[in-house]
């Protein structure tokens, strides 16, 4: 397997997509910014047409920037131009429920959908040392471990289970730093919406180590004017929620702070989205 097409060559595509090159693979990418179109090919990538990469390649490499856009990518090209064989490997974030149904769609027609989100941020993607959370059928998933371990560490490409556990485990990932970070950002606009100083809450209750030293970060950010850009995931709750409701159980605190953020004015950039800033909803209410 040494042909790859390659859709989505933003912030995370374009890292992973040159290392895949630099690998040795043919990566045939695609992108709607032609900004990213030729920023691949100056990374040793080459640009072709949607129908032309699945006419050549041997499996597609998707990093779309949302759940909806990855399932309409699906359904719009990737579906109707599948065949026996191929394979699909997703490493975006997409709720569970919808790469349940995706997989047996391409079941159907022969080719195998790889759920394999990854997390590591941008940094990780041009170095090369992302960890993927990979789920499918197991031997799709074999064939596509040496294109994985070109984008990221070995060690932390470990298989989770049937398509959609890899969503799962991107959620516990994504939930705890999301839930982290509301939990400081609500403490510290509590002190500071009742008259004490930032630098007085880092001084008093921040310090050196675990949560001490992560609230006083959000003190620190909060008296530099800035704590309105710390981020709390809220774009993929509703991916995290749904699965929960197909499960049948419940995430209280998870269902609280989305229907808290959830007619607010996005202005922050996170996980590649516009999301609400909880710290500004809070602090300016």
């Amino acid at each position: 397997m040494r042909t790859l097409g390659f859709f989505g060559l933003g912030a995370m595509g374009s890292g992973m997509a040159a290392n895949l090159s630099r690998a040795g693979f043919t990566v045939l990418g695609w992108d709607l910014s032609d900004a990213a179109r030729t920023a691949h090919r100056e990374k040793g990538g080459t640009i072709a047409e949607p129908s032309s990469i699945f006419g050549q390649a041997e499996a597609i490499v998707a990093s779309l920037p949302s759940s909806d856009a990855f399932v309409r990518f699906c359904r719009e090209t990737a579906l109707p131009s599948c065949r026996p064989g191929l394979l699909i490997i997703n490493t975006g974030t997409v709720s569970p429920p919808s790469i349940r149904e995706l997989a047996e769609q391409f079941a159907g027609c022969g080719a195998s959908l790889i759920d394999a989100p990854v997390t590591g941020g941008v940094g990780g993607a041009a170095e090369g040392n992302l960890r993927f959370f990979l789920s499918g059928q197991p031997k799709a998933c074999d064939q596509a471990r040496a294109l994985l371990e070109a984008m990221g560490d070995p060690r932390f490409l470990q298989y989770c289970g049937a398509a959609g556990a890899g969503q799962v485990v991107k959620g516990v990932n994504q939930l705890a730093m999301g839930l982290i970070n509301a939990a400081l950002i609500e403490s510290v606009a509590f002190g500071v919406n009742a008259g004490i100083e930032p630098g007085l809450l880092a001084e008093l209750v921040g310090g050196d180590q675990g949560w001490r030293r992560l609230l006083r970060g959000v003190c620190e950010q909060a008296g530099a004017g800035t704590a309105g850009t710390l981020g709390v995931k809220a774009g993929q709750y509703p991916y995290f929620l749904e699965e929960a409701e197909a499960r049948g159980f419940r995430l209280p605190i998870t269902e609280a702070l989305n229907r808290f953020l959830a007619d607010k004015d996005a202005c922050i950039q996170e996980a590649n989205r516009m999301s609400p800033s909880y710290w500004n909803e809070l602090v300016s209410r």
